[in-house]
């Protein structure tokens, strides 16, 4: 019974979703969302879709997205102090709402963005083998080193200089921006971010892509990249780097193309000192030292914002990965290795 004294009036659209829950759980869990109407189809060209709602949104300044997560915060905290009398004598009334809230925003979520880890990955399209041969990575840094050190000399001139970027993160969006990628946002929270260990995101229900504003340059560029993958339906954190990697390192202007090298450089780097330290110390000595200040800067970016509750969100988003199909959870981000690889043989090959 309500305050009034009344019955509960359990509304037949919260039992609509109550009862979906535990269906969608059971069609999550066994990969059979793609068997129903015409998703796989919705998937393929989510691209298209996602357009249509980033359009108008891209003539916000702001991003609407991190406004809504307050708005919607505000208005759960309202309602459960409101009803709070009524759900310490009304249990069930309570559980009820609870189940119907999750069950919505799984199933908008899905439908929003969430489908997107079911689509095949790029290694096992390209049938390219993670477990990496180490002489094949050795050669693959020897490539990123040369790329790396020649770009450092064409805009430093000096070996030993670090590169100070000719242009502010704004104008960084509008050179990653395009008719096919939309403009990345500036985080409401980026204080927290620094905290939390997380240099962007995408918000899963408006599309809209957010970055950390206080990232050195050096990473922003290739966050902006990422972050604009996720855009168009690529939800793999590694498939979302590789792009990133692609994209930088392709561009025309030779500051980003720099960033996306020292991007690519990095994780190889660190995937190889990982099994072989040796042979990535001895790598580590051919990198000018002008790049390794640039890389050494941003290292104590983020151990500035080193604290003890940083494990407890990546271990949350570990298994947020996780539960949606990537195995390697937080690791993902370090499978893009293997395609960095597959990248830079193509390229060798191309030169023989």
């Amino acid at each position: 019974m309500n305050k009034s004294g009344k019955p509960y009036n359990y509304s037949y659209i919260l039992l609509f979703f109550v009862l979906a829950l535990p269906v969608q759980l059971y069609l999550y869990r066994s990969k059979r969302f793609f068997d129903f109407l015409l998703i796989d189809y919705y998937i393929d060209n989510f691209s298209k879709f996602s357009h249509l709602r980033l359009i108008p949104l891209n003539y916000f300044s702001f991003s609407l997205g991190d406004y809504i997560y307050i708005i919607f915060s505000v208005i759960i905290i309202f309602n459960y102090w409101h009803k709070r009398i009524f759900y310490l004598t009304h249990k069930s009334a309570f559980l009820f709402e609870l189940l119907a809230f999750i069950s919505f925003v799984i199933l908008f979520f899905q439908l929003s963005w969430g489908l997107n880890y079911e689509k095949e990955g790029l290694v096992s399209k390209w049938k390219i083998k993670k477990n990496y041969n180490e002489l094949k990575l050795e050669k693959t840094i020897s490539f990123l080193i040369d790329k790396s050190n020649d770009l450092h000399f064409k805009l430093a001139k000096n070996d030993s200089m670090k590169i100070v970027f000719p242009f502010n993160k704004e104008k960084v969006k509008k050179y990653l921006s395009n008719e096919k990628f939309f403009k990345v946002k500036s985080s409401l929270y980026s204080g927290i971010l620094c905290y939390t260990g997380f240099s962007g995101y995408i918000n899963p229900f408006t599309l809209e892509a957010q970055i950390n504003e206080k990232i050195p340059m050096l990473s922003y560029i290739t966050t902006i990249a990422h972050e604009q993958s996720h855009q168009i339906g690529i939800a793999a954190e590694n498939e979302a780097s590789y792009l990133a990697y692609k994209r930088t390192t392709s561009h025309k202007n030779d500051y980003i193309k720099y960033s996306g090298y020292i991007f690519a450089l990095r994780n190889c780097l660190y995937a190889l000192k990982k099994n072989n330290h040796k042979s990535g110390v001895r790598l580590s000595k051919t990198i000018s030292p002008g790049i390794i200040k640039n890389i050494n800067e941003l290292n104590k970016f983020w151990q500035k914002y080193k604290n003890p509750f940083e494990p407890f969100f990546n271990y949350l988003y570990d298994k947020f990965l996780k539960i949606n199909g990537q195995k390697n959870g937080i690791l993902s981000y370090n499978d893009v290795v293997a395609l960095i690889m597959f990248d830079v043989n193509d390229q060798m090959n191309k030169l023989k």
